[in-house]
């Protein structure tokens, strides 16, 4: 026998423990050995999917959050003012300062009312405080004029409206300062508006709101 031939069967010979040849072993072997590879890109494969399904999944989320910001944006501006009524009431004329925001806001407010508002802005507010003689006290940031009354701040529709209607003998009516939630003035309204008269340089309760 040469040395060929029993090389041959030296590697069809059987296991001693099984009747497997040496040669389908070795082969065993080598597909064990291609295992790890196979079962790494199997992984991969895996993570790849796993990876757009979270994202898809993140993608709904956020597009459901961002609708219910929108909606709920809207829904506070909606809350806050009431669309705008025909402009056929009477004229008011508001003096502000050009970088006031709180007084355009107030502007707003009058216009959804139905009021006509014609703005003035000045760099100098105080000969306006001066002309219509509204105290240090009851000063507010925005000064306007309806017919032959003044009114000074934040006031709340409902006491210009008495005001039109009772028609009383002073010079206008006051909110005095900024408070807040009061109507063009952020935040939340903590406590009742007090608006006083003025009458002379001199206020005197007025009503409240």
């Amino acid at each position: 026998m040469n040395e060929n031939q029993q090389n041959n069967n030296n590697k069809k010979e059987p296991c001693e423990h099984c009747n497997v040849s040496k040669e389908t072993i070795e082969k065993l072997k080598e597909s064990a050995n291609k295992k790890p590879e196979y079962i790494s890109k199997r992984e991969q494969t895996e993570k790849e999917r796993l990876s757009k399904i979270r994202w898809q999944k993140n993608k709904k989320v956020i597009y459901f959050a961002a609708a219910i910001i929108l909606i709920a944006g809207l829904a506070f501006v909606g809350a806050k003012y009431i669309p705008l009524k025909s402009q056929s009431g009477p004229k008011i004329t508001v003096y502000l300062s050009p970088t006031c925001g709180c007084c355009r806001e107030y502007i707003t407010y009058l216009r959804s009312k139905g009021f006509q508002v014609e703005a003035k802005e000045t760099n100098n507010m105080l000969p306006i405080k001066e002309k219509y003689n509204i105290p240090e006290s009851a000063q507010a940031c925005h000064t306007a004029v309806i017919g032959d009354y003044v009114l000074e701040g934040h006031l709340p529709v409902k006491a210009i409206e008495k005001l039109l209607a009772e028609k009383p003998e002073i010079d206008g009516i006051v909110l005095p300062g900024m408070p807040p939630g009061s109507p063009g003035m952020a935040g939340f309204k903590g406590s009742i508006f007090k608006v006083y008269s003025l009458k002379n340089g001199v206020s005197f309760e007025f009503g409240e709101w």
